[in-house]
């Protein structure tokens, strides 16, 4: 299961005093934690994507248990994202390599997980 948590963290940026902003995110977040890891690998609705709701809580709270739970994801992918990715072109006639849909979000994850501070959503946080 897929939650936008990144929504949540640009409203933060916009209103970064609402305590209920906050809280919805942290809420988010545990969403996606409890639900566990999903069968695919992009930034769209797989485990890169989730990984990143973790690195905007992070930076949003420092608490170091988001880090850990992104470096947790990261770690499943690099066991699992090329035979995932792989397995959805096959399946679905897409590309493995793709940003949104294939190892080119892992990728930009793994680069992201370098310094966790300076991260971005590709394509959507400035």
């Amino acid at each position: 299961m897929k939650i936008d948590n990144n929504f949540e963290y640009i409203c933060l940026q916009v209103f970064p005093n609402d305590r209920e902003l906050r809280d919805a995110a942290i809420e988010a977040g545990e969403v996606v934690w409890k639900n566990g890891l999903v069968k695919k690998v992009g930034l769209a609705d797989g485990v890169s994507g989730n990984a990143y709701a973790f690195l905007s809580l992070y930076k949003l709270t420092k608490d170091s248990i988001y880090e850990e739970r992104a470096k947790s994801f990261s770690c499943f992918l690099y066991d699992k994202a090329r035979a995932l990715a792989v397995e959805r072109q096959v399946v679905a006639d897409g590309n493995g390599y793709s940003l949104f849909h294939g190892l080119a979000g892992t990728a930009c994850l793994w680069f992201d997980l370098i310094a966790p501070d300076n991260s971005r959503f590709p394509g959507y946080e400035l």
